[in-house]
């Protein structure tokens, strides 16, 4: 029988990736994002907006009526706003800062929590960053975001065992995606040369690594990085 993955901001960069690789190995996907071009028989998509807690619960209703139990949660919704702590003239917009936290912890947290007690013996993976650990310039509110989402993973795993729940976080480079290309070429350049393998990552690259995570029973309450080694330089 079929198992059901769900998997938010699946409809682009990242997360499309992930669904692509979820519906190869015969899983059935319901897609949780805001727009999705993806069709396919063994797709369902629900348009939800992570921050508002009611778009949740009905995409939830929806995915549980089609497709049953719930296998696998990937949490991949998530945004980034580009913005220094102050300039001479400005400082920081604090509505776009709780905006970022908004929906990268509190909606994917919100997410987590109403899944989770429809799953029984299964993984929730939480897409994270390695601006978790090494923010750069100008991406305060997404590096925070982001280890808000490390430091969740361990307690919500401990919380989650005794229900077998799988939770773990990957930590991706700079992938090649439409939110990475919106890096200034000269910063991707400079991060490419940190990396052992002088390139960006693939979606297909980060697929195979939570297909990985999905396998591997003993993988839980750690966050872990694919970045080919790369440490984000002070640019």
């Amino acid at each position: 029988m079929s198992q059901t993955a769900i998997v938010t901001g699946g409809g682009s960069g990242i997360g499309l990736g992930i669904t692509k690789a979820l519906l190869s190995k015969g899983y059935k996907v319901s897609v949780w994002d805001l727009s999705c071009i993806l069709s396919h028989e063994n797709l369902l998509y629900c348009k939800v907006d992570v921050t508002k807690t009611q778009t949740i619960t009905q995409a939830l209703e929806k995915t549980l009526s089609a497709f049953g139990k719930i296998s696998v949660l990937v949490n991949s919704a998530g945004i980034a706003i580009a913005c220094p702590v102050i300039t001479l003239n400005s400082v920081h917009s604090l509505e776009d800062f709780e905006r970022v936290l908004h929906v990268n912890i509190i909606g994917m947290f919100d997410v987590c929590r109403q899944v989770a007690r429809h799953m029984v013996d299964g993984v929730i993976i939480n897409i994270s960053s390695i601006n978790a650990y090494e923010g750069t310039r100008v991406i305060s509110a997404y590096s925070a975001s982001k280890g808000a989402v490390n430091g969740l993973t361990l307690p919500m795993a401990r919380d989650l065992a005794q229900y077998g729940i799988r939770v773990v976080g990957i930590c991706p480079g700079l992938i090649e995606t439409p939110m990475g290309m919106l890096i200034k070429e000269v910063n991707r350049n400079i991060y490419i040369k940190e990396t052992l393998s002088k390139r960006m990552g693939t979606t297909e690259e980060l697929a195979h690594a939570v297909m990985f995570v999905i396998e591997n029973k003993y993988m839980n309450g750690v966050n872990f990085r694919i970045d080919s080694g790369g440490i984000n330089p002070h640019i």
